[in-house]
């Protein structure tokens, strides 16, 4: 290496190793780069199973949630439907009278749209 002495020009520090130092050198920096490539590639590798994992878990908690929500709805759509049903064959009059006014009503309010 060169050193610096005030009285000469700057003049950029040179590796003077000979040939196999640098070789030697360079050789090892190769090594270093490549198998810190090989590790940056397992822990892609390992991220991606991580992500693809923790995404097919969220689809199927969503899947399990929406069915969920599927099956109550239905239940509670069926209740509905059997409890009218049953107000319709024990009220038949009052349940007429309803559906008369609810007609009266709608009629009222689309009357002036149409």
């Amino acid at each position: 290496m060169t050193t610096y002495h005030p009285d000469t020009p700057y003049e950029p520090a040179y590796d003077t190793a000979n040939g196999s130092d640098r070789e030697r050198m360079s050789d090892k920096a190769r090594a270093e780069y490549e198998r810190r490539r090989v590790q940056a590639g397992a822990a892609a590798e390992r991220a991606r199973h991580q992500v693809a994992d923790t995404a097919e878990k969220t689809r199927q908690q969503v899947a399990d949630a929406a069915e969920k929500t599927r099956q109550q709805v239905s239940d509670n759509a069926r209740k509905a439907s059997d409890q009218t049903a049953q107000f319709v064959r024990e009220n038949p009059g009052m349940a007429l009278a309803g559906a008369l006014g609810v007609g009266i009503l709608l009629g009222l309010a689309l009357r002036n749209r149409y």
